[in-house]
């Protein structure tokens, strides 16, 4: 019976999770994706190219080192971001790990792209989090933290959105609902690329291979 309760309360709770990020999708637009679960949105089917590129707005936030960096600070390589945060069950370390193969399939012009990972959990994800967290993938990304109101800014300007989702009358720690786009950032601070979750590395090593050329 308890087995029961527990597979109806589980169902109500993914019924309400997904009303929650079609009401997102709606409101931010379709790149909103809510990444509580995987299954919660299929992927969307291709890239999304900037024409002509967007500039970006500069930003001021905390790294793993406990640093300040801005946006500036990366001016000259190609940039590939990305929010999520370390309590993510699937969707950021899965992220993550492509990043680490993509990294790879640059080869020599790895050096020139930087790869970044903005929290969505700034409570929770304190520098000294996020260092331990980054010792599982590449200790030279680059993860940052800072005030929710700043990176709410942030994510606006990429059009992503996140928000909290605690689960009513539990003492549970809470999961966020977050756009799952990765965004590619040319050596000028410019938007470039929008990947969705799932984007071969293949694929998005070649546009930062183009990009690159254009240097």
């Amino acid at each position: 019976m308890k087995s029961d309760k527990a597979n109806l309360v589980l169902s109500v709770v993914c019924a309400v999770l997904c009303i929650v990020g079609v009401g997102l999708a709606l409101t931010f637009g379709p790149e909103l994706y809510d990444t509580l679960t995987r299954p919660a949105f299929a992927p969307a089917a291709s890239s999304v190219t900037k024409d002509p590129p967007v500039p970006l707005r500069n930003f001021a936030l905390t790294n793993q080192d406990g640093q300040p960096i801005q946006l500036s600070d990366l001016r000259g390589k190609t940039v590939m971001l990305f929010f999520g945060y370390t309590h993510c069950p699937d969707v950021c370390p899965v992220t993550i790990a492509d990043f680490v193969q993509l990294k790879k399939k640059l080869g020599g012009n790895a050096e020139k792209t930087v790869f970044v990972m903005v929290s969505v959990d700034g409570e929770r994800d304190t520098p000294a989090v996020l260092k331990n967290y980054m010792r599982s993938f590449d200790t030279s990304f680059i993860a940052l933290t800072g005030e929710s109101d700043k990176v709410r800014a942030l994510t606006a300007d990429f059009g992503a959105n996140f928000i909290n989702q605690q689960k009513t009358g539990t003492q549970e720690s809470y999961l966020v609902a977050h756009t799952a786009f990765s965004y590619l950032i040319d050596a000028q601070g410019r938007w470039r690329m929008a990947y969705p979750y799932g984007m071969p590395t293949d694929d998005m090593a070649k546009d930062i291979q183009k990009i690159l050329s254009e240097q």
